[in-house]
């Protein structure tokens, strides 16, 4: 049987899991920036460290993709280990990351590593790693979990709604005079991820609004009998996070809740207090 390896990046680590996960799933960090520091996501700066940086650095943090040289260096060692490496990444919408993946594939050993856009982040691109995996470990052969991994991008569901506009504002994706105002209205959008891109579904005015139109489109996707893992992950937002998962344990009580800490990187956009869920579709 062949033997497969899984290369990723860190914006879809479920911190709580990556010390009791299989041993051949690995990660590539990107990179977050203070001023003129630079830290390595996870390895260097953990999530919940960086959103308490956030309250004490002057600096608006900023983000950028993974070294090529550390893609490579990662890529040429598996190599070594590995008849095959599967690679499912970042949103080519939001990152270089899946291109200077993609270069490195086709320049190092095509016939042998195969990069995936998951068009996701964070929980979502965790769902592409775990099947992934699931399929390795089942005795799959790579071209299967490829096609596999490739059917999976519609129906993996990111939503997310942000406390402040500021974070969303800095990060350029949206001008200053709407973060001003939404600010100053109490404008919470929600957010969601439509083939990789980042857009949004719906402005309320306050976050539980917000939550009840994230977990409102949860609720039309799945039946009542739903098993299935669903994510809940914020960014220092307790008390809402509290209050989304004691919803869904009412209404899919078989459901499979999962906390986590969002991305980072993904945190340098959104800024702390987001509350954000991720799911599969069923068939």
């Amino acid at each position: 049987m062949a033997k497969i390896a899984i290369l990723t990046d860190t914006t879809g680590i479920i911190e709580n899991d990556i010390t009791q996960g299989p041993s051949n799933i690995y990660y590539v960090p990107l990179n977050i920036i203070f001023g003129e520091q630079s830290f390595q996501e996870y390895f260097e700066l953990k999530s919940a460290d960086f959103y308490e940086k956030c309250g004490s650095d002057e600096n608006h943090p900023k983000s950028s993709q993974p070294a090529v040289g550390l893609i490579a260096e990662k890529l040429e060692l598996l190599l070594q280990t590995y008849d095959y490496i599967i690679c499912p990444v970042l949103s080519s919408e939001l990152s270089g990351t899946y291109q200077s993946f993609y270069n490195l594939a086709q320049e190092l050993a095509p016939e042998r590593i195969f990069v995936v856009d998951t068009k996701s982040l964070t929980a979502g691109l965790w769902f592409f790693v775990q099947k992934a995996s699931e399929m390795i470990a089942a005795g799959a052969e790579v071209s299967e979990i490829v096609t596999v991994l490739e059917t999976m991008k519609p129906k993996v569901e990111v939503m997310v709604c942000v406390k402040e506009l500021d974070f969303i504002r800095k990060g350029g994706r949206i001008s200053h005079a709407a973060a001003f105002f939404g600010n100053m209205l109490q404008i919470k959008p929600v957010l969601y991820f439509v083939d990789g891109r980042v857009e949004v579904l719906e402005k309320v005015r306050t976050s539980k609004k917000a939550v009840a139109t994230m977990l409102q489109r949860f609720y039309d996707q799945t039946p009542v009998d739903y098993s299935g893992i669903i994510f809940v992950g914020n960014s220092n937002n307790a008390e809402l996070t509290a209050y989304v998962k004691e919803h869904i344990q009412a209404n899919r009580p078989q459901a499979q809740i999962k906390d986590l800490i969002i991305s980072a990187v993904i945190g340098v956009h959104g800024g702390p207090g987001s509350v954000g869920i991720s799911w599969v579709r069923p068939e």
